[in-house]
């Protein structure tokens, strides 16, 4: 998901977005499993303890490029 999505097109892939040479582009994204709600009244649950990713794909250039990033959260007992 990322920020400004609607809860019922979370499963939707992002609009392409165009970004020039020396442009800088931010968007905030995180799993489509974190949502929770219904409709227009929906939050994001925190990530808990294992891994959480997402998939991007980059067309740079005419080539295309697919990427998972992923996460690994652990909690350390002291």
């Amino acid at each position: 998901m990322h920020d400004g999505m609607d809860f019922e097109s979370r499963y939707d892939p992002m609009a392409p977005a165009t970004v020039r040479g020396w442009d800088i582009y931010i968007k905030t994204i995180w799993p489509s499993v974190l949502a929770h709600g219904k409709r227009d009244q929906w939050t994001q649950m925190p990530m808990e303890p294992g891994r959480h990713g997402v998939e991007i794909t980059l067309a740079v250039n005419g080539q295309v490029f697919y990427e998972t990033l992923d996460v690994e959260i652990s909690v350390e007992s002291r």
